[in-house]
């Protein structure tokens, strides 16, 4: 009999103490931001390397979602900053703006995908 009073307190003890697994749970997200992400990866289709046009639209809609991704600290934070680094180096033209837009594209795809359901 004493002993179930004895487990009680451990357990709420255990619970209170903090989980180190609760910062592996998935958070809510803001809609706006994953609507921005989706954005973005339809912007990522109209974007041609030879064109000028669009550029400020996509690095603005990627510097969101990156500054988004950092200051939460999500898993997807280092990947929305490479992303914007790669679509900057893209925006520059020549010969690496197609192989980075391509990459850039399957990055916006993983963040999309990382972000999706999350309600």
């Amino acid at each position: 009999m004493k002993k179930r009073y004895l487990i009680a307190p451990i357990i709420l003890s255990l619970a209170f103490s903090g989980c180190s697994a609760v910062k592996f749970i998935p958070r809510k997200h803001d809609p706006a931001a994953y609507m921005t992400a989706i954005n973005l990866r339809v912007d990522l289709n109209l974007i041609k390397c030879d064109h000028p046009d669009g550029w400020e639209t996509v690095l603005l809609e990627a510097e969101k979602i990156a500054l988004y991704a950092t200051t939460r600290k999500e898993a997807q934070a280092d990947n929305a900053s490479s992303m914007l680094e790669n679509l900057k180096k893209a925006s520059e033209g020549g010969a690496l703006c197609q192989p980075m837009l391509n990459l850039s594209k399957t990055k916006a795809d993983i963040i999309i995908e990382s972000w999706r359901g999350r309600r």
